[in-house]
């Protein structure tokens, strides 16, 4: 009996000393418990905080994006209007380009034109020295170069009105591609 209840009372010590471990654990388990839900309620009031700020950061660069569209916008119109300007500069300039190829061809006409005046008056000029080597007597020979000599001098008043036409066009397509 004695024994029995030094037994019982070292197994009630037992289970004391157990249900204190346990209790012991429990509270320890309980403070850790709390001390994480701190931890998680610092670390939510923290998350809180900075999505707070992230949403200031948020809406002030949506401002700025907004604004940075706006900007974009007004580039796209102002490039559209060059755009414009550069069709139109290049629409005057094949104007000019073809006027251009208008007054070489002119000039190139004269000049075959001058070139053919010249080769008529080369020509007279040998029609000339040979109607002269022909020509017996010295007044036929001066007779004939009197007529060579006015067909020569028409010629060149030819050549020189042909010049001055062709330099009086030139001056006004030059003027024309000025004014243009």
């Amino acid at each position: 009996t004695k024994k029995e209840a030094e037994e019982l009372d070292a197994e009630l010590n037992r289970a004391l000393q157990a249900r204190v471990g346990l209790l012991k654990d429990s509270e320890d388990a309980l403070s850790r418990t709390e001390a994480q839900v701190q931890l998680a309620a610092a670390r939510s009031q923290t998350r809180a905080q900075r999505n707070k700020e992230l949403e200031g950061t948020l809406t002030t660069e949506e401002g700025r994006r907004a604004t940075a569209f706006g900007r974009l916008e007004v580039l796209r119109e102002e490039i559209q209007a060059e755009e414009a300007r550069v069709e139109s500069a290049q629409g005057a300039l094949s104007q000019k380009d073809r006027d251009l190829c208008e007054v070489r061809a002119e000039l190139e006409r004269q000049r075959a034109e001058a070139a053919r005046l010249q080769g008529a008056s080369d020509n007279l000029e040998t029609e000339a020295k040979e109607m002269e080597a022909r020509c017996r007597t010295e007044e036929e020979a001066a007779a004939e170069l009197r007529s060579l000599q006015r067909k020569k001098q028409q010629l060149e008043e030819e050549i020189a009105a042909e010049d001055r036409l062709h330099m009086e066009t030139l001056e006004r397509r030059r003027r024309e591609l000025e004014d243009a």
